[in-house]
């Protein structure tokens, strides 16, 4: 373990970085950077930036700092910051826009016992500092509480991404107790707009009485709910924002459907890029109105600068901006098996390895498809953006990695660049 003692009961966790100190505010949920610090000996506070340049103070007596004499990565992070975990592909539901898509199945392909404890020690013996638990539908896998537990116990922040709809309420006080985040998807506040989008006619009443047991029974500061903006339900999601807020929701992500899986064989989810902005100003406008957090999740951050704001003056766009794949993040199947993205996940094509036999920081660091990945050249109109710095050049699918893939894409799939992309 990197990890000191004491991490479970200090509400930052800091990482050494060849820039400084990388420090995750548990719960607030944010990464702050603090440039040229390398040690916390001597010092009572510390004043952090996050992404977009905001200051803040630090108690230092708040920060576990993770103890590693191992050396540095110059070009890239020391390990993941964030994990994905996919421990069940089973799903009561058939989200129209899922990227996961075909790999969804009503049989029981899930995670055993022993991939489950190898996962969460080999996460937490390189210092990751999150992790969500995905699927498939987490609730439907007969160890989640189990995973969840040694992950918490490895010293890593734990979520877990569910469609509401299985009512456990047991696990979920067990959860609860460990402090785990919960993403809950809920894409419309129109019952039938939200079972049509789901495939589930009965989905509305389920995740609306999940919400409202998670609000009687925890923080408003581990609930989170997830909307996949689409052709369905775009026009309405300020009001499903309202109606959040008047449930008690203080915290909503707003995601753009990435292009992969069902998003692809699915016209009916295809939403232009300019549609889904002038959505997201009024979404934004709205949530600052009621008080709620409206966060953006897009391949093209660009889009929504004035309003969520980044600052390339920290110096460290490489780390923070664009794609997290092979950068950031790293995603874990069922089987064990590591890939570098969730596209087309999961193809072997990208296998880097199994947590079974593999250590997490070795495969970051000594991946020779990561590197390829990392080093892979994006198209020549990206690097002449004047938002390349944001952007870095999109989603994984826009490099060439036709080394591994057998395709080079000829034009970015970006909607300033592709007309394709726009509305």
């Amino acid at each position: 373990m990197f990890y000191s003692n004491g991490f479970n009961s200090k509400r930052f966790i800091a990482r050494r970085e060849t820039f400084g100190l990388l420090v995750y505010d548990k719960k607030r949920a944010k990464i702050f950077i603090a440039k040229g610090v390398y040690s916390l000996d001597g010092i009572d506070k510390l004043v952090f930036a996050d992404e977009k340049g905001e200051r803040t103070r630090i108690e230092v007596s708040e920060v576990t700092l993770i103890n590693s004499n191992l050396d540095l990565p110059k070009d890239f992070l020391f390990s993941p910051t964030y994990v994905e975990i996919y421990p069940i592909m089973n799903c009561n539901e058939r989200c129209f826009f899922c990227y996961v898509g075909n790999s969804l199945t009503h049989r029981r392909m899930e995670m055993s016992g022993d991939i489950a404890t190898a996962t969460a020690n080999r996460i937490g013996e390189s210092g990751v500092l999150t992790t969500s638990i995905l699927g498939g539908e987490p609730f439907l896998y007969n160890r989640l509480e189990k995973l969840a537990v040694n992950l918490h116990d490895n010293n890593t922040k734990v979520s877990v991404s569910t469609n509401g709809t299985v009512h456990n309420y047991e696990l979920f006080k067990k959860l609860i107790k460990i402090e785990v985040g919960f993403n809950v998807s809920f894409h419309s506040h129109i019952p039938e707009i939200q079972n049509k989008i789901v495939k589930n006619s009965i989905g509305y009443n389920k995740t609306v009485a999940t919400l409202k047991f998670l609000l009687n029974n925890t923080s408003t500061e581990y609930i989170n709910v997830s909307i996949v903006a689409n052709s369905l339900n775009y026009e309405k999601i300020p009001d499903t924002i309202r109606f959040l807020h008047e449930i008690g929701i203080d915290s909503v992500s707003i995601y753009h459907a990435q292009g992969a899986g069902f998003s692809v064989t699915n016209n009916l989810s295809r939403l232009g890029y300019f549609a889904w902005l002038e959505m997201m100003k009024e979404a934004i406008s709205i949530g600052k109105e009621l008080g709620v957090n409206v966060r953006s999740v897009t391949n093209y951050p660009f889009f929504v600068e004035k309003e969520l704001g980044f600052s390339t003056d920290l110096g460290l766009s490489n780390f923070l901006y664009g794609t997290g794949d092979g950068r950031r993040t790293l995603y874990i199947n069922y089987d064990g098996c590591i890939y570098p993205t969730s596209y087309n996940f999961p193809d072997n094509r990208l296998l880097l390895g199994n947590v079974i036999r593999d250590s997490i920081l070795d495969i970051w660091q000594n991946s020779v498809i990561l590197n390829y990945i990392r080093n892979a050249s994006v198209p020549k109109d990206c690097k002449a953006c004047r938002f390349f710095d944001i952007c870095r050049g999109g989603p994984i699918t826009n490099y060439d990695l036709s080394k591994y893939l057998g395709h080079k894409r000829i034009e970015p799939n970006c909607p300033i660049h592709s007309k394709n992309c726009i509305e």
